[in-house]
C-alpha cells in the first residue's frame, strides 16, 4: 500500500526532533486531486508515545491517521536532532488526505498530535 502513496515533504512535526511547528501552527500542502498523499508524519525517537486525532475533519476530501511500523530513513532524520535514530524501527504515524473525485480548490484538515495539546491545522491545495 505504501508504494501506491506518494509521499510529500515531511512537515517536520516530529516530537523528538522539532519540537513544535510555527507559531500559528499551519502547514500547507500541495496535492493533485483524487490522489491519497500523505501530508504529515509523526515519530518519537526517544521510544514516547505518539499518537493522533483528526480533530476537524476536512471539508472536501477524507483523512486518516495510519499507523505504519517501518525503519526511520536518513531522509526523514535530515529535519531532527536525533541521528542515532536511523534504521531504528518503530511506529510512523501518517496523515493520509483524498480529496473528493474532481475536487479542486482549497480543504483544511486539524490534527491534534499527542503530547502538544495543540491542534495543528493542514491547509490542503488540490490541483
Amino acid at each position: 500500500m505504501r508504494q501506491m502513496i506518494k509521499f510529500l515533504a515531511i512537515s517536520g512535526l516530529m516530537f523528538a526532533a522539532s519540537g513544535v511547528a510555527d507559531a500559528k501552527h499551519q502547514i500547507t500542502k500541495n496535492v493533485k486531486s483524487g490522489e491519497t498523499t500523505y501530508v504529515s508524519d509523526n515519530f518519537n525517537c526517544k521510544g514516547g508515545a505518539v499518537s493522533a486525532t483528526i480533530s476537524t475533519p476536512p471539508t472536501n476530501g477524507t483523512a486518516k491517521v495510519v499507523v505504519v511500523t517501518e525503519a526511520v530513513s536518513a531522509k526523514k532524520l535530515k529535519m531532527t536532532n536525533f541521528p542515532s535514530c536511523e534504521g531504528k524501527v518503530m511506529k510512523i504515524y501518517y496523515i493520509q488526505y483524498t480529496s473528493k473525485k474532481g475536487y479542486r480548490g482549497s480543504d483544511k484538515i486539524g490534527v491534534t498530535w499527542s503530547g502538544t495539546k495543540r491542534q495543528y491545522f493542514y491547509s490542503v491545495n488540490v490541483k
